[in-house]
């Protein structure tokens, strides 16, 4: 083996956007799954990083969900989906922190931090049921969409 699983691991959390601290991000990102590699751009003009909340509970939805993303870092440390893709342990800590998610999203205050936060949301919870499901497809499908949702979520709290 040429390290190909440390590098998948590598992008599966470069993917899952669990660096909490943005790390530049260019103008496109790129999630590569068993069948298929899928890349997102943003428009060229998209702010990388808008100014952190101002309003009282969307700067502490912000920051519960930073501290949830530092959780889900250390929950799928270690995790290679291409060799564990239904990893039940890390299935249920994902699907327990997209739980926390969902009581930071009713703390928000303006639409745009809810909808952000609602995104990461939904789709953490869809790879937790993914995983559980034990369909390998909609796994990277998931992985996908959860760092298309921290991308936004970065946005609209400034991480």
């Amino acid at each position: 083996m040429s390290g190909r699983p440390t590098r998948l691991a590598a992008v599966l959390l470069l993917s899952l956007g669990l660096t909490v601290g943005a790390c530049g991000g260019g103008p496109a990102s790129t999630v590569t799954g068993p069948t298929k590699t899928v890349t997102v751009t943003a428009s060229p003009s998209a702010p990388t990083k808008a100014p952190a909340p101002t309003a009282t509970g969307d700067k502490l939805a912000c920051d519960d969900m930073q501290t949830v993303m530092a959780k889900m870092t250390k929950a799928a440390a270690g995790w290679v989906p291409t060799a564990r893709p239904f990893d039940q342990t890390v299935g249920t800590r994902i699907r327990l922190l997209a739980q926390d998610m969902a009581v930071d999203e009713r703390k928000a205050t303006t639409a745009t931090v809810r909808d952000g936060v609602h995104q990461s949301t939904v789709a953490f919870t869809g790879l937790a049921r993914a995983m559980a499901e034990k369909k390998k497809t909609k796994v990277f499908k998931a992985i996908g969409q959860t760092r298309i949702a921290y991308s936004k979520l970065k946005l609209v709290c400034g991480l």
